[in-house]
């Protein structure tokens, strides 16, 4: 007898559900956000008009940095201000004009790319502010009351007679800033108090600025006279509207400068 088998059907199963993510896996990691680095303040002063004597110093310790500046005027209103930024020696005038404004007040900010030591030649009749940072993301500080003043002056002592020194090994000498036998500023035509020039090389800076009458192109000169009235030479002769350059004499003496204008100007004798 002969047994008969039964075909069973066979049974669809379930396919195994796969995960979306493996095991041991995990979100990659957040993007680093790299800080912006805060500008470290290198300097920082103030004062009202064109600094007398030596100008404002400082070390620009790493490019590219912020020179920040700000004015007011009060009473004047419109007025002129200006910053140049020369080595201290005032040999080099670098291709850096800061600043070049007039009005009543103003603030700005300017970025510069070499460090180094840097004097600032100031010209205005308001008073101003001016910082340096580091970086690029320095602010303009804020503008001065009308009111503003400098800080005092330190009185200078007396010098007391000193005994007769021993002799002792001389030291090299350490180099000094070139001494300055002239520092003026103005407007309009103006003849200078004789100075002596003792070196046989010496240098005339100047810079002037026609904005207060409406940017239109004006005469400057500068004649350079000896101080018994002979015309020794023309320092500057330019029609612009504004100007800076240094002229360089080569002959010690007693001299007086003549200046012939209807701007405003600033002009330094150095040696």
């Amino acid at each position: 007898m002969r047994t008969r088998r039964l075909a069973l059907p066979l049974l669809a199963l379930p396919p195994l559900l796969v995960s979306g993510c493996s095991a041991g896996s995990s979100a990659p990691p957040p993007p680093t956000v790299t800080p912006t680095p805060r500008p470290v303040a290198w300097f920082s002063t103030h004062g009202v008009g064109t600094p007398r004597g030596v100008d404002p110093q400082f070390v620009a310790r790493s490019a590219p940095w912020t020179l920040g500046w700000s004015f007011n005027c009060g009473k004047f209103k419109n007025q002129f201000f200006s910053i140049t930024l020369y080595d201290p020696s005032y040999a080099t005038t670098y291709n850096e004009d800061v600043v070049d404004s007039y009005g009543a007040q103003g603030s700005g900010t300017k970025q510069l790319g070499s460090a180094g030591t840097r004097a600032a030649g100031i010209v205005t009749t308001c008073a101003w502010r001016i910082e340096a940072e580091s970086g690029t993301a320095g602010s303009a500080p804020p503008i001065p009351p009308p009111g503003f003043k400098p800080p005092p002056p330190q009185p200078t002592a007396t010098p007391r007679p000193t005994a007769t020194p021993r002799p002792s090994p001389t030291a090299s000498p350490s180099p000094t800033a070139a001494p300055t036998l002239l520092d003026i500023n103005g407007a309009g035509a103006h003849t200078t108090q004789t100075f002596r020039a003792v070196n046989a090389s010496w240098q005339i800076h100047y810079q002037f600025n026609c904005a207060a009458l409406g940017n239109q192109p004006q005469e400057f000169q500068i004649l350079l006279y000896q101080a018994n009235g002979t015309l020794s030479g023309l320092a500057a002769n330019s029609v612009a509207t504004s100007g800076r350059d240094i002229d360089y004499e080569h002959q010690a003496g007693s001299y007086y400068l003549q200046i012939n204008t209807v701007c405003s100007w600033h002009v330094r004798v150095t040696e």
